[in-house]
């Protein structure tokens, strides 16, 4: 008799919010090196949480291929998002967290049952799940359900220490992370792939202190 088909239980992955400019946060994601971390690392966007909840309140469904991720569009129509996102944050905030997290249930399905197909031998471990977000409102929106969501400052250079930096909209704790050192002059030949094994690193420090933080919460 075959072994029942193990059910599915939504768990609350580990999540990282990224606070910077986007060029220094999309330094994360330079392809060099980026082997094997698909299962790892599942970044997400609160503009496609958004976007789910105004087709939700016009009564459409999702579109066939959906995913956590959108392109930015033109400048007009990522305008035009921006400001959906700010009315559905300030008057209807728990359409937003519905969507979000029913996208994050589906996303972490699909891997655990790849995973499942896959490789039998060791044990499922969600993705960590990564936002970029703008502000102290957009975090609190996601600790909710993700109470040990930690917030990490993604600057252009890595900084001398990883201090307490107050920024207006931004948590008041934030792990300040680098995601580009200085180039020294003998790795010029070589630079796109010094600066994606810095990513690396960096994807690396992220993965870790949002893994600790929930491994911490969940010790108590």
């Amino acid at each position: 008799m075959p072994d029942p088909k193990p059910e599915f239980v939504f768990t609350t992955p580990p999540v990282a919010c990224l606070f910077g400019e986007r060029e220094h946060v999309q330094q994360l994601f330079i392809p060099v090196a980026w082997t094997n971390q698909s299962e790892a690392w599942a970044e997400a966007s609160l503009l496609v949480a958004a976007d789910n909840a105004a087709r939700a309140l016009a009564g459409r469904g999702l579109p066939v291929y959906q995913f956590m991720t959108c392109d930015l569009g033109t400048p007009e129509h990522q305008q035009a998002r921006g400001a959906l996102q700010a009315f559905l944050m300030a008057n209807s905030p728990a359409v937003i967290t519905a969507n979000l997290w029913h996208a994050v249930q589906r996303h972490q399905r699909t891997v655990f049952e790849e995973h499942r197909r896959c490789d039998r031998t060791t044990p499922f471990e969600p993705p960590t799940l990564v936002f970029h977000l703008d502000s102290e409102a957009e975090f609190a929106l996601v600790q909710q359900l993700a109470p040990a969501a930690i917030a990490v400052e993604v600057v252009a250079r890595q900084p001398v220490s990883e201090a307490t930096q107050a920024r207006e909209g931004w948590p008041v704790r934030c792990t300040r992370i680098g995601a580009r050192p200085d180039c020294p002059a003998w790795v010029i030949a070589d630079a796109h792939e010094h600066f994606g094994t810095w990513a690396k690193l960096a994807r690396h420090r992220v993965l870790s202190l949002a893994r600790a933080s929930l491994a911490g919460v969940a010790a108590l």
